[in-house]
């Protein structure tokens, strides 16, 4: 990535999801090092509770993911992570439910991805006894679909309270209003007479914003 960074013409640069075991102290520490990487951190959690992580047989605990995002923080201002949560694994019981919401809104995210397990052919869990059914997996979508969006809300005003400046790639421009995806995750949309291909650089408060998630 650093010599991603010292590539004339690529204004950006956007982290796919990155597994939690992959986020060493050397990745860590580099980051605030690589001025285009975008603010934008994607990590697949699942569960946030520990029995649910170690029958997902996940090689991490809750405490490994709180650290890793104490570090992140620490390093980079107004980082923009979100989680994938998948509800509704085999076995999951409600406690271990009640502690994966208690424990991503213990967290400075910015959205989360939420998913209802489905069987699939061919993998372990497929023959999992305990399956959860269709109404309890929805009911817990729907909850956990509630705090992704109180998450959100109080990222993108922490963003809009300190006017944090929002970079992107104008994609399209109407009738003098211009559209992005920013490096924050945010989709912009500001008056200007740029072009598409334009790098902005935005205010976040002369904009209106809102998480890419909420489309």
């Amino acid at each position: 990535m650093l010599r991603l960074n010292e590539l004339q013409g690529l204004e950006l640069i956007r982290l796919s999801s990155v597994e939690p075991q992959l986020f060493n102290d050397k990745l860590i520490n580099t980051l605030p090092l690589i001025p285009k990487l975008c603010p934008h951190y994607h990590i697949p959690l699942q569960c946030g509770a520990d029995s649910g992580l170690k029958r997902m047989r996940r090689h991490y605990t809750s405490t490994t993911i709180n650290q890793l995002i104490i570090k992140i923080c620490e390093r980079i201002p107004y980082p923009a992570i979100g989680m994938d949560v998948i509800t509704g694994f085999p076995g999951e019981t409600e406690e271990e439910h009640n502690q994966t919401c208690e424990f991503l809104r213990s967290l400075p995210l910015a959205y989360l991805h939420i998913f209802t397990f489905s069987k699939r052919k061919g993998t372990p869990a497929f023959d999992f006894p305990n399956q959860i059914s269709k109404t309890i997996k929805n009911r817990r979508a729907n909850e956990l679909s509630q705090i992704s969006r109180e998450l959100t809300s109080a990222y993108t005003k922490s963003l809009m309270e300190n006017n944090i400046p929002l970079r992107g790639i104008v994609e399209k421009n109407t009738n003098g209003y211009c559209e992005f995806l920013s490096d924050h995750y945010i989709r912009v949309r500001f008056s200007g007479n740029f072009q598409p291909g334009d790098f902005v650089q935005v205010p976040s408060q002369e904009a209106q914003i809102k998480m890419k998630n909420e489309e």
